[in-house]
C-alpha cells in the first residue's frame, strides 16, 4: 500500500465569523497550495492519504467541514489522527479578541464533533497488505485515558507496526534534537509529555513513527525505531522551509520512503 502522508495543513474556512479576528494569516495560502499537494498525491497514485494532525487550524463546524471537503476532493481514502488544533476552539464569538481553548478541555466535545460527519480521532488500528498502521491520538501532548491498556494488547504478536501520531514521542533523543533546532520550544508541548510511558511500551516493537506538529523536519533513530517529523504541510509564508509543503510517500509493503517537495 502507498500511504501519503501529510503533515499540519492548518485549513480555515474564509466564511468563519471568526476569521477575521485572529491573525492567523501565514496559513492563509492552504488553499492554493493543497492543490498542488492534491495533484503530486494524484499523480504518485497513493491507495491512501494520513493527515498526522491540525488538519484545521482551529476546530469550527465551518473550518471542519472545509477540510473534510478538500481532503475528500483528492479521491483517494483518507485517514487522520488528532491534532491539538483539531481539537481547539474559540467558543466566545464576542470579544474582539477570541479565547481559545485548551484542548483537554474540548477534546471530547470536538472529537464527537468529528466523528459526526464520519472522520475517526480515536486510537484504532489498520490492517494493511504491508505493515499494520497504527493510529494514536496524542494531539494535546498526552494519550487517552484507554490508551496504554489498548496498545499492549495491540501490539502483542504483531510485527511490522508502523505508528502515526500528531505529537512527537518523548523520548531524550527527541528532546535534544528539538531544542536543538528550536530552542524557544517549551519541550512539555511539543513532546508526549503527558504519556512518558509511551515510548517505554512500544521500544523494539514498531519500526516507523510519524509525527506531525513541530513545523520542521527530522529523522531519529531511537533503539530499532525510526522515527520521521514532518514539517508543515502547506507553506507557512514566516517560516521559509524548503521542507514545508512536502509530501512524504510510504510504501507499507516495500519499507520505502521518499519526500517530494512542491516548491513556493
Amino acid at each position: 500500500m502507498k500511504i501519503a502522508i501529510l503533515g499540519d495543513m492548518h485549513f480555515i474556512c474564509p466564511d468563519d465569523p471568526i476569521t477575521a479576528r485572529v491573525n492567523r494569516v501565514c496559513f492563509q495560502n492552504t488553499e492554493a497550495y493543497f492543490q498542488k499537494q492534491k495533484a503530486c498525491i494524484q499523480k504518485e497514485n497513493a491507495d491512501l492519504v494520513i493527515s498526522l494532525g491540525d488538519l484545521v487550524d482551529w476546530y469550527s463546524d465551518m473550518n471542519r467541514d472545509y477540510a473534510i471537503d478538500h481532503m475528500d476532493s483528492i479521491g483517494v481514502p483518507w485517514k487522520m489522527v488528532a491534532g491539538n488544533h483539531d481539537v481547539q476552539m474559540y467558543p466566545d464569538l464576542s470579544p474582539k479578541v477570541p479565547v481559545h481553548t485548551k484542548p483537554e478541555d474540548t477534546r471530547e466535545f470536538c472529537t464527537e464533533s468529528w466523528l459526526s460527519r464520519g472522520i475517526e480521532l480515536h486510537d484504532r488500528i489498520i490492517e494493511t497488505d504491508g505493515a499494520d498502521l497504527l493510529l494514536l491520538d496524542n494531539g494535546p501532548s498526552r494519550t487517552l485515558p484507554t490508551t496504554q491498556t489498548w496498545l499492549r494488547e495491540v501490539l502483542e504478536n504483531r510485527e511490522n507496526i508502523t505508528l502515526f501520531a500528531h505529537v512527537p514521542l518523548d523520548t531524550p533523543q527527541t528532546r535534544a534534537y528539538i531544542t536543538k533546532e528550536s530552542p524557544q520550544r517549551r519541550l512539555s508541548k511539543y513532546v508526549c509529555s503527558g504519556s512518558p510511558w509511551l515510548y517505554h511500551d512500544i521500544k523494539n516493537k514498531v519500526n516507523h513513527i510519524f509525527t506531525g506538529h513541530l513545523h520542521f523536519t527530522g529523522e531519529l533513530e531511537v533503539g530499532t525505531t525510526k522515527m520521521h517529523l514532518i514539517p508543515l504541510g502547506c507553506h507557512n509564508q514566516t517560516t521559509q522551509s524548503k521542507e514545508n509543503g512536502r509530501i512524504t510517500f510510504y510504501d507499507s509493503c516495500s519499507n520505502k520512503i521518499e519526500s517530494v517537495h512542491l516548491g513556493n
